[in-house]
Order: C-alpha cells, then sequence, then structure tokens
C-alpha cells in the first residue's frame, strides 16, 4: 500500500512564491463563503483549473462560474 505524501498531494496546486500552498477566503455576492463543513479557508488544487476551489477542512471541491 502506498501512502500519498503531502508533497505529492499537492503537487499540482497553485503555490506561493516560497512553494508554500496559497490559501484563500472567498467571498460570494460580498459575503464570505462557507463550506458545508463550516471552514471558509480554500486551496486552488490544480494550476490547470484555477476554477475549482478545494476546502481545506473536508477536502470538499466547488467550481466558480
Amino acid at each position: 500500500m502506498r501512502t500519498e505524501s503531502v508533497a505529492d498531494k499537492y503537487a499540482d496546486a497553485v503555490t506561493n512564491a516560497d512553494g508554500s500552498l496559497e490559501n484563500f477566503m472567498p467571498r460570494v455576492g460580498g459575503k464570505s463563503f462557507r463550506c458545508e463543513c463550516g471552514c471558509n479557508l480554500f486551496h486552488k488544487p490544480d494550476k490547470m483549473h484555477q476554477e475549482i476551489y478545494e476546502c481545506n477542512g473536508c477536502g470538499a471541491r466547488y467550481e466558480s462560474v
């Protein structure tokens, strides 16, 4: 059984200049957006599809319009 490392899991994610995961708190209609789990911190898991947001709490994915 292979265990995926954190570096492998976020290899395609959008990162900051220092290599850390770029996190953000989205706003919808001027109000902070929260995932169903209650988390409001997200990241973009794929540099090629930046319209996809992933919740840092539960991993749910959302697509911007």
